[in-house]
């Protein structure tokens, strides 16, 4: 019988083999960073991207694995990751990064020979390993600050890729690339999350609050079919005549109509602030009925930094008259990303008889 550090789901063996995984794909990065991106695919046929993509599905499902850790035998790897490799590939992302804006393009490469875009995969691959070794006593103690903290990485990371060149954040951004993408999916697991806990709400026979998690249900379905055009770009269908002449992007969406489209911008915009500021009111409401209430549908404090930069971002180019319109997708998928944590803090919180939507 194995010696577990998931017990019982995960062998020592196999997460070693996960190691194994790390390390390799850590050395594709390095040899592609100091060569050309795309090196290792040319010559021997190993993918970065394959071996990158498997690397955080597995680093996901070990971090959501049930059971106690033992990291004893790990501690040395643990520590080099957590408290020497992780803080100094985020200081030299940053510096490779913030060099090429402001001195001038290339001068990391012409300089040191190396792709400093290829060091945000890395930060990526420190991150994971981090996270999958941290202890479950700290991270239950710390989960709040954490999810609160995680807003700021993306951020980081979104400002790194902002700051590339040949624009590679503007690439990101178009339709059916990274940004919406992810969109997509998070806006979809949210849609089965706000179902689960409709269904939980109907089977306690608490209808008024179920009723609301319904219609919030159809809204996130509705935002996850427009993000994709209701797969008409995946089954190549045709926009009749009145769509191609009312959409401004001449699909079958909603909301790009020339109608609606002019004032979508306040929902996102009241999405944010609510996001934001409503654990704030929540807390600070004069009458406690409505205070409670309040407190029972805010987005609690931990998960409001995923909802400020869209709030931000229209008010900025709405209303200050900013011209920074490639980070919108980018603003709108933090958005989706938040929704998604506070459904699932919301889903995992709730108790047999009723629903805590805020864990502390």
């Amino acid at each position: 019988m194995y010696h577990t550090v998931f017990s019982p789901m995960l062998p020592i063996k196999s997460f070693y083999l996960y190691l194994t995984l790390t390390l390799l794909t850590l050395f594709t990065i390095m040899t592609d960073t100091i060569t050309y991106p795309g090196f290792l695919k040319k010559h021997v046929l190993l993918d970065t991207n394959i071996l990158f993509i498997l690397f955080l599905v597995t680093s996901v499902y070990i971090f959501f694995l049930p059971g106690k850790i033992d990291f004893s035998t790990l501690q040395p790897i643990k520590k080099l990751n957590s408290f020497i490799l992780l803080p100094v590939i985020a200081v030299f992302t940053f510096i490779f990064t913030f060099a090429d804006f402001f001195l001038y393009p290339n001068f990391t490469f012409s300089t040191f020979h190396i792709h400093y875009s290829q060091f945000l995969y890395l930060l990526l691959i420190s991150t994971g390993l981090a996270l999958v070794t941290i202890d479950r006593q700290l991270l239950k103690r710390r989960k709040h600050a954490l999810i609160f903290s995680g807003a700021f990485f993306l951020l980081f990371i979104g400002i790194c890729i902002w700051l590339w060149p040949n624009g590679a954040f503007f690439e990101l951004s178009k339709e059916d690339r990274l940004f919406e993408n992810l969109q997509f999916l998070f806006f979809s697991l949210s849609t089965i999350l706000a179902a689960l806990i409709t269904k939980h709400f109907f089977n306690k026979d608490l209808k008024h609050i179920a009723i609301l998690f319904f219609f919030i249900t159809m809204f996130l379905f509705f935002v996850s079919g427009e993000e994709i055009a209701w797969g008409q770009r995946i089954f190549h269908i045709e926009s009749p005549a009145i769509m191609k002449e009312n959409n401004t992007q001449h699909e079958l969406t909603l909301h790009n109509l020339k109608a609606i489209n002019q004032y979508q911008y306040l929902l996102y915009m009241l999405l944010g602030a609510y996001g934001a500021f409503s654990w704030i009111i929540s807390s600070f409401f004069p009458y406690k009925k409505i205070r409670d209430f309040l407190h029972n549908i805010s987005i609690p404090w931990f998960a409001a930094p995923y909802f400020l930069p869209i709030f931000l971002f229209y008010l900025y180019v709405n209303f200050i008259g900013g011209k920074r319109w490639e980070w919108q997708e980018f603003s709108e998928l933090l958005l989706a990303l938040g929704i998604t944590i506070f459904l699932l803090v919301t889903y995992i919180a709730y108790k047999p008889t009723k629903l805590k939507l805020l864990t502390g």
